[in-house]
């Protein structure tokens, strides 16, 4: 196996390994920092950037693995007594173009799966915030409603007092109306009593007289 190859060799244990790592029944604890760092991390950011530059000569030995295999396969089928080095040969391009293959295979179910974990974060994300901001607000109206009770309170209690200082304005004006029949009454008595004593007044003065 050239050096070519070895790299993609590795590349693809690396992205079995990554794809396990990411599909394990991990707990929510693990799993969730994790993934968060991998989809902000610039660090994962710059080793995707780089990856993309791996992947474009991936593509091109798969398309020259592919056209080796075909070109041999075709070969092969017009030489039924093919030698075997040339089957070496064919079982290496198949082998190559396998391996090939299985890397852009992965790595398109990668970049699929972190697109989905990006996207699942960035939910996440606005769902907390929304999920702050409903707290915000729901804290907001109860403290708005008990401000509306504290009032509706106080109106209650201003209505109580209003109606006991109107009951007591009723009862003072009854208060007044009795004393002023009670002064009628005094002054009534007072001048009839004057009325009487000019009365008796006047018949002493008649008896002196005579």
């Amino acid at each position: 196996m050239s050096l070519f190859y070895q790299i993609v060799f590795v590349v693809l244990a690396a992205e079995m390994l990554l794809f396990t790592l990411l599909i394990a029944p991990l707990p929510l604890a693990v799993r969730r920092p994790m993934l968060k760092w991998m989809s902000t991390s610039p660090l994962v950011t710059q080793a995707k950037s780089w990856l993309k530059l791996v992947f474009v000569y991936v593509t091109i030995m798969f398309v020259d693995s592919l056209n080796k295999v075909l070109r041999k396969s075709s070969n092969e089928d017009h030489r039924p007594d093919t030698d075997p080095y040339h089957r070496a040969r064919l079982f290496y391009e198949q082998r190559n173009l396998y391996l090939t293959g299985a890397v852009l295979f992965l790595s398109l179910l990668l970049n699929r799966f972190f697109a989905m974990i990006s996207e699942l974060m960035a939910n996440e994300t606005k769902a907390d915030a929304l999920k702050k901001q409903a707290a915000k607000q729901s804290t907001d109206y109860l403290r708005l409603l008990d401000k509306d009770q504290d009032h509706a309170t106080e109106i209650s209690n201003m209505k109580k007092q209003i109606e006991e200082l109107s009951t007591k304005a009723k009862e003072v004006d009854i208060i007044k109306r009795q004393a002023k029949q009670t002064h009628d009454e005094y002054m009534r008595l007072t001048d009839r009593y004057v009325e009487l004593e000019r009365k008796a007044g006047g018949s002493d003065d008649a008896r002196k007289s005579r």
